[in-house]
C-alpha cells in the first residue's frame, strides 16, 4: 500500500511505514488493539517516500479509512465529514457489539443516504473489541 498523508506540518508520511509500523513495532503495545481511523482521500498521488520498510508483527491492528483506495472522501461544509460523523454515531449506537461490525453499518448508511464513497476496514484483531458506554458521566 502506498497511502501517503500530507500533514499540517508540511511533511508527508506513509500511512503503513510511518504510522502503523511505529505502533506495531512498539513492544509495549503487544496484545493490545491498535485502531487507526483515517479521514482522507485515497486518490492518485505523485508523492513517494524513502522510508525503510521493516517487519513488525501486525497483529491486533484495526484500520478504518473514510473511502476506498483511489476515491475521494466527501464532507459537508457546515457539519464536517460524513465518515467521521456517521462513524461515531454508529460506534455509540452499537457500543455493545464488536467494532468490526461498524464498517458494514457505515456502508449500509452511506448507501441509504446516497453518499458516494465506501468506507473500508482492515483488521488483524485476534479478539472482539467492544467499547461499551462512551458517554462521560
Amino acid at each position: 500500500m502506498n497511502d501517503q498523508i500530507a500533514a499540517f506540518d508540511g511533511e508527508t508520511y506513509g500511512f503503513e511505514e510511518d504510522v502503523v509500523e511505529k505502533c506495531t513495532s512498539n513492544r509495549t503495545l503487544d496484545g493490545k488493539p491498535k485502531l487507526f481511523i483515517v479521514q482522507a482521500c485515497r486518490g492518485n498521488s505523485t508523492m513517494t517516500t524513502d522510508s525503510k520498510k521493516t517487519q513488525s508483527k501486525k497483529s491486533d491492528v484495526l484500520s478504518f479509512q473514510s473511502t476506498y483506495k483511489g476515491f475521494v472522501a466527501l464532507r459537508d461544509i457546515q457539519k464536517g465529514t460524513f465518515f467521521i460523523q456517521n462513524f461515531f454515531d454508529l460506534l455509540d449506537e452499537h457500543r455493545s457489539k464488536d467494532i468490526s461490525l461498524i464498517n458494514k453499518h457505515l456502508n449500509r448508511v452511506f448507501s441509504q443516504k446516497g453518499i458516494t464513497q465506501n468506507p473500508t476496514m482492515t483488521s488483524t484483531l485476534a479478539r472482539d473489541l467492544i467499547f461499551g458506554d462512551l458517554r462521560i458521566p
